[in-house]
Formats: structure tokens, C-alpha cells, sequence
């Protein structure tokens, strides 16, 4: 495994587990901040012993001199008190400095987490919405009872009737494909797409395979790097929802490779597409879901190290 590879996989890793880092960060930049501050109380008695032997020394030579200006006097007075407070700067700067760094980061790790969490909404509202629309399609074009048989996958055989004679027996529907929410119609108003059919197809043929050689170099891949590669615009979804390439990982369940969907459903559109008849395609995309969080479940990094960077201590 190359350096550069270790390097991807380590920002991966620290993009992902951000906010428990900097959580942690924060936590521990807490407790030593503390323990500095704890340490430097205690050698204030000794700089205040210094200061006070300082002004004595002041007040004795004021006496020896019998007569001194009441302006040199406080000047020397004003220099010294300046003096020890500058020593207490010096003792507490660190602790305030580490303190102020971790209350920036517990913030900075919340603020990460209430922009995940937003993102994840917006992508959740974005779900919700399109099934809900897909629902009253259906429900207005078929009825009802039509919808709900489609919804739970159920359909009614004839071949079994109830007493009376109305079909009883259920089996599942296997065959049912809808768009998710991430998908995008590849067509004319793109940039990349081209007159010719063939090139059309050889052209996303060879961005999925150049974006799988990404996904395996990297072990990851956002949904956003593969719109960004076809020319569709970025989404909030994106940021977050994508792929993971874990092949020794036996926990982990994702496909592992980039699919744009241009043979899945076997489609007439589709055929036509592929067959250079039809010049427009609805590209869907078969995302693990939403990465980061998929990744944050494995919080020990020795056994990141040891699952999935196995040549890192070779």
C-alpha cells in the first residue's frame, strides 16, 4: 500500500470521526488546562514572596534616602506591581490558551454534528417526499387497494378463493423497480453528453470504471465525487451518503464497487439507450447510504489500521 493511499485512508478517518475527535480533543484539552492552571495557583505564593521582597527592597531605599520625589517612588512601585502581573500572565497563559482551544473545539465538534444532522434531515425529507409522490401516483391511477398491494409487495392469486369466491392466497412480487432519490436523467441539457450513441455509453462506462478505481484506491467514495464527474450539480445528501470498499471486512455489507444502474430493471428506455435509440437515460446509483456514520461505528483506530490498511506495519 502506498503512502499516499495511507494518507487518503487517515483523512477519510479523521473527516468522518471529526466530531468524536474533536470531542475528545476538547475533553482532554479541558482536563490538562486544569491541571496547568492547578500548578501555576501554586507557584503564585512564590512570585508573590518575590514581589513583596521588591517592594521592601523600594521602601528601604526610600528610608536610607530620606528624601525621594513622590513620582520616582511611584514609578518604581507602579514598575514592580506591572512587573508581577505579568508573572501571573506568564503562569496562567498556557492553561487559558489550552482551556479557550478546547471550548473551540467541543463547539466545533456540536457545530459538525448539527450540520450532519441537518444534512441527514434534508436527505431523509428528500426520501419521504419522493416515496409519498410515488404512493399518490400510484393510489391516483389504480385506486387505493392497488397502491397497498404494491406498497407491501403482495399480489392475489386466483387459484385460491374464500367462500365467497373472492382470491385469499398471497405471494410476493418480485419484480417491482423504482428510482431512488439520488437518481439523475443523463440527457441533452448535460454537458458531457455527446450526439453520438456510442460515445454517450463508452462515456459513462468508463467514468464508473475510473470512479471504481477511485472507490478501491481510497476505500471510499461520496455520492457528490460522482456527480461532480457526470455534471450534475452537488447535493446536501451527497456530502454524506456514498460508498465504502471494505472487501476484508466480513461486517461490513455494501456492494463495493460504483453501479450507475444502466443495466438494472431492464427497462425499454434502458435497452434503447444502450442500443443507441434513445438519447436520454435515468442514471440511479446503488449508494451504501450514508457513509460517515457507517464508519464512526468503528471507533478503535488500531482496528481500523489492522482492517483496513493490513501493510501499514510492514
Amino acid at each position: 500500500m502506498s503512502i499516499k493511499n495511507i494518507f487518503s485512508k487517515i483523512k477519510f478517518f479523521m473527516k468522518a470521526n471529526s466530531p468524536d475527535i474533536l470531542l475528545g480533543v476538547g475533553i482532554a484539552g479541558t482536563v490538562a488546562g486544569t491541571i496547568i492552571a492547578c500548578i501555576a495557583t501554586s507557584k503564585v505564593p512564590e512570585k508573590k514572596k518575590e514581589f513583596e521582597s521588591r517592594v521592601e527592597d523600594i521602601h528601604e531605599s526610600v528610608n536610607e534616602k530620606e528624601i525621594v520625589p513622590d513620582n520616582e517612588l511611584k514609578k518604581a512601585l507602579t514598575k514592580e506591581y506591572v512587573r508581577f502581573g505579568f508573572d501571573l500572565v506568564k503562569l496562567y497563559a498556557p492553561a487559558v490558551i489550552i482551556e479557550g482551544l478546547s471550548i473551540y473545539s467541543i463547539f466545533g465538534s456540536s457545530r459538525i454534528l448539527k450540520k450532519r444532522s441537518a444534512i441527514a434531515m434534508a436527505a431523509y425529507a428528500t426520501l419521504k417526499r419522493s416515496y409519498d409522490e410515488y404512493r399518490k401516483r400510484v393510489a391516483d391511477k389504480f385506486g387505493e387497494d392497488a397502491e397497498k398491494e404494491i406498497r407491501y409487495s403482495i399480489e392475489k392469486d386466483d387459484s385460491v378463493v374464500d367462500e365467497n369466491g373472492e382470491p385469499v392466497k398471497v405471494v410476493d412480487k418480485k419484480d417491482l423497480y423504482t428510482h431512488s432519490p439520488y437518481a439523475m436523467i443523463f440527457d441533452e441539457t448535460n454537458q458531457a453528453w455527446v450526439k453520438d450513441p456510442t460515445g454517450r455509453k463508452f462515456f459513462l462506462l468508463s467514468v464508473q470504471n475510473q470512479l471504481n478505481n477511485q472507490l478501491q484506491a481510497n476505500g471510499y467514495l461520496f455520492l457528490n465525487d460522482v456527480y461532480k464527474a457526470l455534471g450534475f450539480p452537488e447535493t446536501k445528501a451527497g456530502q454524506i451518503v456514498g460508498w465504502l470498499y471494505r472487501p476484508d471486512d466480513p461486517t461490513y455489507h455494501g456492494d463495493g464497487f460504483v453501479d450507475f444502474g444502466m443495466y438494472t430493471g431492464a427497462s425499454q428506455l434502458k435497452r434503447d439507450f444502450i442500443n443507441g435509440y434513445e438519447p436520454a437515460i435515468i442514471l440511479d446509483f446503488n449508494v451504501d447510504g450514508d457513509i460517515l456514520n457507517l464508519t464512526n461505528t468503528l471507533r478503535d483506530t488500531k482496528t481500523i489500521i489492522s482492517k483496513y490498511m493490513p501493510d501499514y506495519n510492514k
